[in-house]
């Protein structure tokens, strides 16, 4: 595209949409707010939120998408959030205006079989041979909607290739009851009649071309074959075999310039022929075999088959790009028609199939679409002191029944180990007996009843469990931890990180009798958070030398890196699950800039209310909508820190019911350029 030889028109429209007109849109609060050019020439588009709203007690979540295809989103333009008012910067993005393919599903073969043939066109398709149970010879003509039985062929076969079209097919090679065939048929339009065999009988072969000019390649007869045979309307003759044998691949083109990639093995290799031999060239994104394909050398187009039995992809004569998928997952399918207009029958992934589906490109169409949504409005209250000012403690349970134990009650770069456990009731702290082993920096799950302490300062492997009223030494940890991170339950618990001579990413289970040691995090670190459960758990704050807004989040196995935090925090407190979670203060180092601001995760960070004072080094329990923060170390001036023993709820308000408002509105800009 050469702008300098055309002219761009930019065009400005704007459009205000109000509360009803969301709440109008049934279940989905989605209203369109733009149609744009569906041409070519469109080179970007620039969406602006000029003017918001309020939602009462609520928080306002926006979210815009532009369209290729009529109800299917391809590109998001982002989400704005906000606790209140809805403001929002331009967003801006180049539209893929080329067409795009995508899979429909079309009429059933009448008979259900995999391991078949087919060639023709879209509109024009022919199926014959498989396997039902037995192997089967029944072929069916297919016109562009539906199939019909025609004049089986002579020989009952499955895992054969074919070549040709609707009016003029061959079929070649397979086998039936496992003894490997050389037949050829070819198809008039009406009836099949034997002609001159292959050289080497084979099955699980790919074939393409004409009937007049048609190739065979690969295939298996003891073991994987390279052999190549090409058919000229009489006879086969060998040609140079594929570079590497293979099965069960995939095959289409001409005789002249064919093209075979896949085969057993998930094997990704791709050859193209130049009508005398073979030449590798780059592979597919994804290993296939069992699958089918259609189109030519420059334009093909394959699908199905193990591994990735519902994956596409397209190959341009020079590269393999990933597509739209199929609808159904497929093997032991096969297909016809070209790279634009392909076709995919039969198959079996569970269950014998008679599955057909359409491959067409469709030009594309621009909308912009707004959806909103509410999620309630969060904010914290005054809870009761607790009976010892204290940070770096241990720290579990709910908003109405927790404990807190272990800590330091000084103030310093260091403090000093304390033994104390209180338990709260979501008014009042008590005293309840003391841990065997006081350390400060410890790690804390579980509930109030049966909670679970571990490691601490100055560089403990010690485990104690608490039933509600006494602690008990069990089996230590792996490793020596000061200040790991923790979350789940007494007998389910996951352990990560902290310090012992230098920042650790070491990860370990606890299944209410011993620990395991598991994979170890994407990156070390020490004061930050973990909430969740043992087999989903996320990562957060905290840091080596500095801090990190990095997140991870533990799927039972691996640790898997996540949207970052919005402002790097250390010693934050949190609480939560994997999918709702709160990260509430913190500080940037050690006494400085103590936070107050808090951060809410579904899978992405989202600022959140305040607490209402700044505080890190704290401990956080509960649930998202229903959080609790204790102790910590809080700032009263400047250079003026201390220990504290406040305690804060968070509480969290259902959400607003956008069909019950009546007023308000937003207004957006829409701005594009395209080119003449």
């Amino acid at each position: 595209m050469e702008l300098r030889k055309n002219t761009a028109i930019v065009t400005t429209t704007h459009t205000t949409k109000s509360y009803s007109d969301f709440s109008a849109a049934a279940e989905t609060n989605e209203i369109e707010l733009f149609t744009l050019p569906t041409k070519s020439s469109l080179l970007f588009v620039e969406t602006e939120l000029l003017e918001g709203f309020s939602l009462p007690n609520s928080q306002a979540i926006l979210t815009l998408t532009d369209s290729l295809i009529a109800g299917k989103n391809l590109s998001s333009m982002g989400s704005v959030y906000h606790k209140e008012s809805l403001v929002s910067n331009p967003k801006l993005y180049a539209p893929n205006t080329d067409t795009v393919g995508v899979w429909s599903i079309s009429g059933s073969m009448n008979v259900t079989r995999y391991v078949l043939a087919g060639c023709g066109t879209q509109s024009a398709g022919l199926s014959f041979g498989g396997d039902t149970g037995p192997d089967v010879s029944d072929t069916e003509e297919y016109d562009g909607s539906s199939w019909t039985v025609v004049n089986s062929l002579n020989a009952i076969k499955s895992r054969l290739a074919g070549a040709g079209i609707q009016s003029a097919g061959l079929s070649f090679g397979g086998s039936a009851s496992s003894v490997v065939s050389n037949a050829t048929e070819e198809y008039d339009g009406t009836c099949w009649t034997n002609v001159n065999t292959l050289n080497t009988a084979r099955d699980y072969l790919a074939g393409c071309g004409i009937q007049s000019a048609a190739l065979s390649f690969g295939g298996y007869s003891g073991g994987s074959v390279a052999t190549t045979e090409e058919y000229d309307g009489t006879s086969w003759a060998a040609s140079n075999n594929l570079n590497l044998a293979r099965d069960a691949l995939l095959g289409y083109g001409t005789q002249s310039a064919g093209l075979s990639c896949g085969g057993n093995g998930s094997l990704s290799t791709t050859e193209e022929y130049d009508g005398t031999s073979w030449t590798t060239v780059n592979s597919m994104n994804l290993g296939r075999y069992r699958g089918s394909g259609c189109g030519t050398q420059s334009a093909g187009l394959s699908f199905g088959g193990d591994d990735y039995p519902i994956s596409a992809e397209e190959y341009d004569g020079t590269n393999w790009v990933v597509v739209n998928s199929l609808n159904v997952s497929k093997l032991f399918m096969s297909g016809c028609g070209t790279q634009t207009a392909g076709l995919a029958f039969g198959g079996t992934v569970s269950n014998t199939g008679t599955d057909t589906e359409q491959y067409n490109y469709v030009a594309p169409s621009f909308d912009i679409k707004a959806t909103l949504t509410s999620t309630g409005k969060g904010y914290w209250t005054v809870g009761g002191d607790m009976n010892h000012m204290m940070q770096l403690f241990g720290m579990c349970g709910t908003q109405t029944s927790s404990v807190r134990f272990c800590g330091s009650n000084q103030h310093g770069s260091t403090g000093n180990n304390t033994d104390s456990t209180e338990e709260y009731n979501g008014t009042a702290w008590t005293d309840s007996n003391n841990v065997n082993l006081g350390k400060y920096a410890v790690g804390g799950t579980g509930t109030q009843t049966a909670a679970l302490k571990f490691g601490g300062y100055n560089y403990t492997d010690v485990t104690e469990e608490y039933d509600g009223t006494c602690w008990t030494t069990v089996n230590a940890m792996n490793y020596s931890p000061s200040g790991p991170m923790g979350c789940g339950t007494q007998t389910a618990t996951l352990a990560f990180g902290g310090y012992n001579s230098s920042y650790l990413a070491t990860t370990e289970e606890y299944d209410g009798t011993s620990w395991v040691t598991v994979n170890d995090a994407l990156s070390d670190r020490v004061s930050g958070v973990l909430f969740g459960v043992q087999t989903n758990g996320v990562l957060f704050g905290g840091g080596t030398s500095e801090n990190s807004v990095v997140t991870e989040e533990y799927d039972g196995t691996n640790w898997i890196a996540s949207n970052n935090l919005n402002i790097a925090r250390q010693s934050p407190s949190g609480c939560g699950l994997q999918t709702a979670g709160l990260c509430s203060g913190g500080a940037d180092s050690y006494n400085t800039n103590m936070k107050k601001s808090c951060e809410q995760y579904d899978g992405v960070w989202v600022m959140s209310e305040d607490m209402l004072s700044v505080n890190y080094r704290h401990g956080g329990c509960g649930t998202q909508t229903a959080g609790l923060v204790a102790g910590g170390t809080t700032q009263s001036g400047s250079g003026l820190y201390s220990v504290s023993g406040a305690t804060e709820h968070y509480d969290k308000d259902t959400a607003a019911d956008l069909d019950e408002l009546t007023s308000g509105s937003i207004k957006f800009k829409l701005k594009y350029i395209e080119y003449q």
